[in-house]
């Protein structure tokens, strides 16, 4: 079984970061964009969260691109950096600290045009946060311990679904969302009247909760009452019904993993009897 990497900062001590992150994703997702196959639901766009065990290395992926398999693009999280793979290469660079997002994608664009012969336009978005960098401003990078923090939150997300997937093989891969910019996978459910998918994932913080945090949520419910729960987390019913559990209350009691193992049985178990198969 995995073993987390470690979380050693408050977690809501993350939010300016997270918020970098996300810009610097969508340039990400520009890239994705321009050279890759469009997918009804912006699925090209998504990003593999890249944890090869050493936090020097944590960074989001695009899928290998459109005529360049042996290239791709990403962010390294910790530094704040986007690059451009060749193969084991790396053929380019951007530091973002110090630039704005519409440096961020003018280096896309130019580097696509170099290694690639294509153009890449900015990804619009609609509904994004509020923050200076998606007004013009510039990103910092003053706070590279919260980063690294982030994307070990990231890496032992994915880790977490992970583990379900040899359980679930029905499971879809559990990838990065660059417009709300988190992890996400869907569990089809099996035993119905109508059809009926449970979707699960991992947020660094939104409008709704301002740190990070997993959400379980079932689609297809029948009008039954929500079940009491039997582990971490409660259910969230504003805007949307979801089990979440907090990054502050996965962090009590100093044992993280076990408690997000937790939460997800109990989540799962009480999403299947909101849709009929518990």
């Amino acid at each position: 079984m995995s073993c987390w990497l470690p979380l050693d900062l408050e977690a809501r001590s993350l939010g300016d970061e997270r918020l970098q992150l996300h810009a610097g994703a969508l340039a990400l997702a520009s890239v994705a964009h321009a050279l890759l196959p469009h997918a009804e639901d912006d699925a090209h766009t998504n990003f593999a969260v890249d944890a090869r065990g050493d936090t020097e290395v944590l960074a989001l992926r695009t899928w290998p691109l459109r005529q360049h398999p042996e290239q791709h693009a990403s962010l390294a999280v910790a530094d704040l950096e986007l690059r451009w793979h060749r193969g084991a290469e790396i053929a380019a660079r951007l530091p973002l600290p110090g630039r704005t997002l519409a440096e961020a994608h003018a280096w896309a664009d130019s580097t696509a045009r170099r290694l690639c012969g294509a153009a890449v336009q900015p990804r619009r978005y609609e509904d994004l946060p509020p923050h200076p960098l998606f007004d013009g401003g510039a990103f910092t990078g003053d706070r590279t311990a919260a980063r690294a923090e982030l994307g070990c939150w990231f890496a032992n997300a994915a880790a977490l679904f992970g583990e379900l997937a040899t359980r679930e093989p029905a499971l879809s891969p559990a990838r990065v969302w660059p417009h709300h910019f988190d992890l996400g996978v869907l569990l089809p459910v099996t035993g119905t009247a109508a059809a009926a998918t449970i979707g699960l994932g991992f947020s660094p913080g939104d409008s709704h909760y301002a740190e990070p945090y997993f959400y379980c949520s079932p689609y297809g419910e029948n009008a039954a009452a929500l079940p009491p729960l039997s582990g971490p987390g409660e259910w969230h019913t504003t805007d949307f019904t979801s089990v979440i559990v907090t990054g502050t209350e996965l962090l009590a009691g100093g044992h993280p993993q076990r408690q997000a193992r937790a939460w997800l049985a109990s989540a799962l178990s009480a999403c299947r009897r909101v849709v009929g198969t518990g």
